[in-house]
């Protein structure tokens, strides 16, 4: 593996090294948002919101670092991806604003806070939950694309296995 580092950086010079770093950085952040899902996304009036949880020890060191999440495996995040649906039916990336609530089956609730985060012209917003194994979780979302007149809502319910 030092070999080949080697090899990477001596082939290479460092401002394409950090250019693909980015690149594989964003690509990992969403195949692994995306795991073990079918596309989840909610849409109405011109505009989608893709969402997904997973566990934060799903995702990389890198990307954990890249965006300030804690990995653990007691914490899950909370991905949002919202898009303005185009006449011709493709999809443009917008910044947006999120608020919601995670309760679990004994109603104990927690408030999700959401932040900003993007990488290139992909907005992100991201929320961080603590959960235990076995736990269920119901997420009550309401999204706002930025443009929207009304918020998009989301409504899913997700169990958590934790090693």
């Amino acid at each position: 593996m030092a070999n080949l580092k080697k090899l990477w950086t001596r082939e290479f010079p460092l401002n394409m090294v950090k250019t693909y770093s980015r690149v594989t950085t964003f690509l990992v952040f969403i195949l692994v948002s995306s795991v073990g899902h079918a596309e989840q996304f909610v849409e109405a009036d011109g505009f989608r919101v893709h969402y997904s949880v997973i566990t934060t020890t799903d995702l990389t060191p890198q990307v954990a670092r890249t965006f300030s999440i804690k990995r653990s495996k007691n914490r899950a995040l909370v991905v949002l991806n919202p898009q303005r649906v185009e006449a011709d039916g493709s999809t443009t990336p917008i910044a947006g604003s999120a608020l919601g609530d995670a309760k679990n089956l004994i109603g104990q609730s927690k408030k999700l806070s959401f932040r900003q985060a993007s990488e290139g012209k992909v907005f992100y917003l991201l929320a961080e939950l603590k959960i235990s194994n076995l736990e269920y979780q119901t997420l009550a979302i309401s999204v706002t694309p930025e443009g929207a007149s009304t918020p998009l809502t989301i409504d899913y319910t997700q169990q958590f296995f934790v090693d």
